[in-house]
């Protein structure tokens, strides 16, 4: 009996001490994600010096020279109060989810004169970079083009042709909040049929990602992006955004996605 008593304490013991270790890995790795949401962790992740002062700007897309803002002639006076701007801006720029890097700057639109501005260190903008992206896409491309994914097919062979397309699926979902978007499972169908309406019952594969000029892999990420799973290259093929099952990126898309298609046809 003292045996199984002394099993029953190294038992208790043993899941105490497990309990007690979920908690402590439980908050240390939330600890951790915060020190890392905050930016406390960038001398320690960063291979040189961290920040928006370090990012280096999309190339085409930030000028040499800024363009200074239209104004009226000789404007002396704004309709707009910049106490009445700063006193409703102010408040909000010491939010912690900001981070450390914060600058605002206003500017009347009717006269062009500056109202406010709270830290007027030049920075580079991190994720809002995304909207200069859409307004400089938006500028060279009519809102309704279609980056399609078609197929060409003669004597005997099929060639999968990327249009482009981020968000190319493997197959429809069973449900989603997003609007219907291409898969190749149903272009797979559909050139099924027309190969069969054409009793074309053997085909040689290939596909076509030669839309995109330029390299794969941006100059200014690290060289550890892609092979660590960070980011997938840059293609006008691929599948799921070039992930494979899940979220493991492939290291050629196109070519993944070209088997993808065979396996569906």
């Amino acid at each position: 009996m003292a045996s199984r008593r002394g099993s029953r304490v190294a038992a208790s013991r043993s899941v105490a001490l497990g309990v007690s270790f979920a908690i402590v890995a439980a908050v240390a790795l939330g600890g951790g994600w915060l020190a890392y949401r905050s930016g406390e962790l960038n001398r320690f992740i960063c291979s040189g010096d961290c920040g928006p002062a370090y990012v280096v700007p999309p190339a085409g897309v930030v000028s040499a020279s800024a363009k200074p803002m239209p104004q009226l002639a000789n404007p002396t006076t704004s309709a707009v109060s910049a106490a009445a701007v700063r006193a409703a801006v102010a408040p909000l720029l010491g939010a912690g989810g900001l981070g450390e890097n914060v600058g605002f700057a206003s500017f009347d639109l009717g006269s062009g004169l500056p109202l406010w501005a709270a830290n007027d260190t030049p920075l580079v903008p991190a994720s809002t970079t995304k909207v200069l992206t859409m307004f400089t896409a938006l500028s060279v491309i009519a809102p309704r083009t279609r980056f399609a994914t078609t197929v060409r097919a003669s004597a005997g062979k099929v060639t999968l042709v990327g249009g482009g397309d981020p968000y190319l699926l493997v197959a429809p979902p069973k449900k989603s909040p997003y609007p219907a978007r291409a898969d190749l499972g149903t272009l797979a169908a559909k050139t099924a049929q027309a190969l069969k309406a054409a009793s074309t019952t053997k085909v040689a594969l290939s596909y076509d990602d030669s839309l995109f000029t330029g390299p794969a892999a941006s100059p200014a990420w690290r060289s550890s992006y892609v092979p660590s799973n960070i980011v997938s290259p840059v293609s006008a093929l691929w599948v799921d955004e070039g992930r494979v099952n899940g979220n493991i990126r492939a290291k050629a898309p196109a070519a993944h996605a070209a088997e993808v298609f065979a396996a569906a046809l």
